[in-house]
């Protein structure tokens, strides 16, 4: 008589399941970690885009005209309403008061934030602020 010894027996088959669910157990725990990470750094992503398209946009309303304040408290980003944004206008500075110019530099904060309509910058888990210098020149 010939045995055929090909298939798997019972006992192997089951052990081979539980290491299975065993080393299954840890991957399936991180996997909600893994997804609020990546919902952090969409969250981060977005507040940089954001920020530094906001920067730019004051940063160029303010070369075509250096004496107007273009400071903004807690407003939103267009069609984004839990992302939020300052913008903090120095005043400028003259630095050489020998001309009659007026103001020489400007310094332009724009801070943004994740949060609600009540949330502010200061109490923000998500955040990121951006400072640039704006300088008059009169050649």
């Amino acid at each position: 008589m010939i045995k055929n010894n090909k298939g798997f027996t019972l006992i192997e088959v089951l052990l081979a399941v539980t290491l299975l669910g065993i080393a299954l157990i840890p991957i399936m725990q991180a996997m909600p970690g893994m997804y609020r990470i990546n919902e952090e750094m969409i969250i981060e992503n977005k507040l940089s885009f954001y920020a530094q398209d906001k920067l730019e946009e004051v940063k160029s309303q303010v070369i075509s005209d250096i004496t107007v304040s273009r400071s903004a408290s807690s407003q939103t980003f267009p069609s984004e309403t839990l992302y939020r944004y300052n913008v903090v206008d120095d005043g400028g500075t003259d630095i050489n008061p020998s001309d009659s110019d007026g103001m020489d530099i400007k310094v332009i904060t724009v801070q943004a934030w994740y949060g609600g309509a009540g949330s502010t910058f200061a109490g923000a888990k998500h955040k990121i602020e951006l400072i640039s210098r704006i300088s008059y020149r009169n050649s």
